[in-house]
């Protein structure tokens, strides 16, 4: 079985954004192609540009909580990360989400030998209320499957276990899926990590469908600067932390 890996690309995460790519094309060995999410064309992957998406920057800052800044462009790219599932049917009924500033360093595979999609949780204990909060208010009933996040860099998504998330928001809030997310968002916690939508789908797959989905550990850890280290699974080199 083989998916597409999806990268969102901002211009801060150029520097890593090759030595991710490569990293994903020797060791995922289920990666069919590299689709990219970016305001410009890069490279010969096939891209999905910024302006096709239903929302704009402008458009997230006005539905979030006052007050949200630089934060917005977070927020922004979480939309930006769950909206391919209704704007890209090529994708096809499955694909891996990858951080543009992650780096493998070991063969990984995320599906098991019944074809189940593999969570991985954070790489140190790690339990934000914040998040778990949003989705309760976003999917009444939603609550956490797991004692710790699975916020992981990465997620492998199932359109149809996605359509249904969508689905069961519009219906509460009658309303379009993201705008609900956004203004679901607490004003005390839109610049600390108010929401986060692989935590949301992770923890929603594992309630509704977990005949289809489990966890398994992916050793990694958060650097200010990428090294090369066959001891992990992979390495996280984020914007804010980097040297």
């Amino acid at each position: 079985m083989t998916f597409p890996v999806v990268i969102p690309v901002h211009p801060k995460d150029a520097d890593i954004f090759a030595e991710c790519v490569c990293s994903v094309q020797e060791r995922v060995p289920e990666c069919s192609e590299i689709w990219t999410i970016s305001k410009l064309p890069l490279g010969d992957f096939a891209w999905i540009p910024e302006s096709h998406f239903p929302f704009t920057l402008s458009s997230v800052e006005r539905l979030l909580p006052a007050g949200a800044g630089e934060c917005s462009r977070w927020y922004f790219q979480q939309l930006l990360k769950l909206w391919v599932a209704q704007g890209q049917p090529a994708l096809g009924p499955r694909w891996l989400q990858v951080d543009a500033d992650i780096v493998f360093q070991r063969t990984v595979r995320f599906t098991d030998d019944g074809g189940r999609a593999l969570f991985s949780p954070y790489c140190d204990p790690h339990f934000h209320a914040p998040y778990f909060e949003h989705m309760a208010r976003l999917v009444p009933g939603l609550k956490p499957q797991t004692s710790q996040s699975l916020i992981a860099h990465h997620v492998l998504y199932d359109r149809d276990i996605l359509g249904a998330l969508f689905r069961e928001i519009e219906d509460h809030h009658k309303r379009p899926w993201w705008v609900a997310y956004l203004t679901c968002v607490d004003p005390e916690w839109v610049t600390r990590s108010g929401a986060a939508e692989n935590e949301l789908y992770s923890q929603y797959a594992l309630w509704r469908f977990p005949e289809r989905v489990r966890v398994r550990p992916l050793w990694f850890q958060e650097r200010k600067r990428y090294a090369p280290d066959p001891s992990l699974d992979f390495v996280s080199v984020q914007s804010y932390n980097r040297e």
